[in-house]
């Protein structure tokens, strides 16, 4: 046993310092996303254009972590069809149900909404799609807000899952991996999204905004406790919200890139904010940096081919301040009225 323990952990040492080779030679016919890609990675033959490698490290079993990243690829995997449509974003866009939109528009979705999702995991899963199914139409439904660009170190099926992690350059997956639990006793028993339940196409049915609601929390509770959390972290991300070139904003711009050249025109939705957060905290510094936000994403404008409509006041969508779980976590009512003007705003994105 001795003997094992020692060993996984001289093999997650090889993993934490490891060249991970890429294969191959770039392909032809290098895109723009291709150049921003290589300016990412800090070395052109890491692009999007080098072929993907089936030699990369794999973890050993001991070493994996509960991923909810895997976990979304498992569910692409099991579809048993080429989704149509994705809602990508964090968990604000979790109850954005797929099959609603199909009941509207005839076309069949997936919810790739995941916790902290950030551009590179928008950028992994683009291409992870793409290349499933090249001939088929995407839609790309993306919820943003100015913590979009917050940079965060990258969740561990990111870095682990040789379906995801080819599509990420060596010296990042190197760095990151080094974060990631180096002995069989610092792995997670299990991840965050093995609490919640889940439709076949990705929508969470129940997580814990609804056990704590079923056992008598209540809104303006939930409210309270979001506003004293928001107002400390206000600060910390008082200088993001698209000032700063970071390899999380490289990403997102990349992201952009590779959907036009792959002919995906996306539609980027600022997510809703319940008026009482966006009162509590305007005065510290809130609007400023959603207008910092609104204003980079205008700018992009004369790069790249998107849609954008800011829907943070509820206002602007008919929503309902009680259709909350918290200070941005919507429910499914909300999420179907932002459906609803999504298609009648947009109605040449969903044509069949």
């Amino acid at each position: 046993m001795a003997v094992a323990l020692l060993l996984a952990v001289a093999v997650a040492g090889v993993v934490a310092v490891a060249v991970l080779t890429l294969a191959g030679g770039r392909r032809e016919g290098a895109t723009p996303a291709d150049a921003l890609a290589a300016a990412i990675a800090g070395d052109p033959a890491q692009a999007s254009g080098a072929s993907p490698a089936p030699s990369r490290i794999v973890w050993p079993e001991e070493l994996v972590c509960p991923s909810e990243r895997s976990f979304k690829a498992d569910q692409i995997e099991q579809l048993g069809y080429a989704p149509e449509v994705v809602f990508f974003g964090g968990s604000r866009s979790s109850r954005f149900e797929p099959s609603y939109l199909r009941q509207l528009t005839g076309l069949w979705g997936l919810n790739l909404a995941m916790t902290n999702s950030r551009p590179e995991d928008a950028w992994v899963f683009a291409h992870f799609l793409h290349e499933r199914a090249p001939a088929a139409p995407l839609r790309w439904i993306w919820g943003v807000q100015p913590s979009t660009l917050v940079g965060r170190d990258l969740e561990a099926g990111l870095v682990q899952d040789p379906r995801l992690n080819r599509y990420l350059p060596a010296d990042l997956l190197r760095v990151q991996g080094s974060l990631l639990p180096q002995t069989p006793d610092a792995v997670p028993e299990r991840g965050a999204y093995e609490l919640r339940a889940y439709s076949y196409d990705g929508v969470i049915l129940r997580n814990t905004y609804d056990r704590l609601e079923a056992r008598g929390r209540t809104l303006a509770e939930s409210l309270e406790k979001y506003v004293d959390v928001a107002v400390e972290k206000q600060q910390e991300y008082a200088g993001d919200g698209g000032g700063r070139v970071t390899r999380t904003r490289r990403y997102f711009e990349a992201t952009l890139a590779y959907l036009n050249d792959i002919g995906v025109r996306p539609v980027l939705v600022g997510m809703p904010v319940h008026p009482q957060v966006i009162a509590a905290l305007r005065l510290g510094g809130w609007q400023q940096r959603h207008d910092r936000f609104v204003a980079y994403l205008a700018a992009l404008r004369d790069q790249y081919e998107f849609d954008f409509v800011d829907l943070t006041d509820i206002a602007s969508f008919g929503g309902d301040p009680e259709d909350f779980y918290d200070g941005v976590h919507i429910k499914t009512a909300n999420s179907r009225r932002i459906i609803d003007l999504l298609v009648r705003t947009f109605p040449e994105t969903f044509v069949e």
